[in-house]
């Protein structure tokens, strides 16, 4: 059954006559008739009575009149939707990423995407280990993440980023350089948000704290209380943490970084 024998009905009714109804949509009127004749057949009930007077609703007609109604919205809504999802004014990108990513390398990345597509919306999930699951049940349809995050997915690197750690003012800094072993036996401030968490090795001492911004985690290596992996990005003026690069060698090389 076709939404087009219902649409000529319903016209049919609204107009009172046949010969009216074809007039408005187009067709002859023995098209028209026939159109009502085959949705009868379908239905298996007769929905018009025809008489000198016109036409009018049967009981059985009456009954069955307000699901008619409401099959000819669903269609033009199906329809309507459809067009809708073809029209990139319409489309939403929804991006999951962590919050390092977030604060350092995502702004530019949306800011050329948008120039290039200024009619796609854009959300942005900000999260850590729940992002592989954001993502295979489709609340977000892609994930700036790390590549053991990506397992099972489809993975395209598009950065390597060197990660830094950060040590209070007052690290018993030994020469220019530390070896990483010696670095590890530190106590780190972990997050179970930080995509560097499953990288460190498990009998690494841990601070856990649960905060979402660098920001609290960083006022706490200040105050001695460990130290940090982060990917290097904007300083902070509040930070008065003392930087250091890690680099694939084993040892560490001491850099100085501007206090506020």
């Amino acid at each position: 059954m076709d939404d087009g024998k219902l649409r000529a009905l319903l016209t049919a009714v609204e107009c009172g006559s046949f010969s009216k109804a074809a007039a408005q949509l187009g067709y002859t009127q023995s098209a028209m008739t026939h159109l009502v004749n085959k949705l009868e057949a379908e239905v298996g009930c007769t929905l018009l009575e025809r008489d000198s007077q016109g036409i009018r609703l049967t009981d059985a007609g009456k009954h069955l009149l307000p699901y008619i109604q409401n099959v000819v919205c669903a269609c033009d809504t199906l329809l309507q939707e459809a067009a809708e999802q073809n029209d990139p004014r319409t489309r939403t990108l929804r991006i999951g990423c962590f919050a390092s990513i977030a604060r350092a390398r995502l702004p530019e990345l949306l800011r050329a995407f948008r120039e290039l597509h200024p009619e796609i919306k854009m959300d942005v999930l900000v999260r850590g280990d729940e992002l592989p699951a954001a993502l295979a049940n489709g609340t977000i349809q892609l994930a700036l993440v790390d590549e053991a995050r990506a397992q099972g997915f489809d993975f395209l690197p598009l950065a390597d980023t060197p990660l830094v750690a950060v040590v209070p003012p007052d690290f018993p800094w030994e020469g220019e350089t530390i070896p990483l072993e010696r670095l590890l036996r530190e106590p780190f401030l972990s997050n179970p948000d930080q995509y560097i968490e499953p990288f460190l090795p498990p009998d690494t001492p841990r601070l856990e704290v649960t905060a979402s911004d660098d920001g609290s985690i960083l006022s706490m290596v200040a105050g001695g209380l460990g130290a940090k992996w982060r990917p290097p990005g904007r300083r902070r003026s509040a930070s008065t943490a003392s930087g250091t690069k890690a680099s694939p060698s084993p040892a560490t090389r001491r850099s100085r970084t501007p206090r506020a």
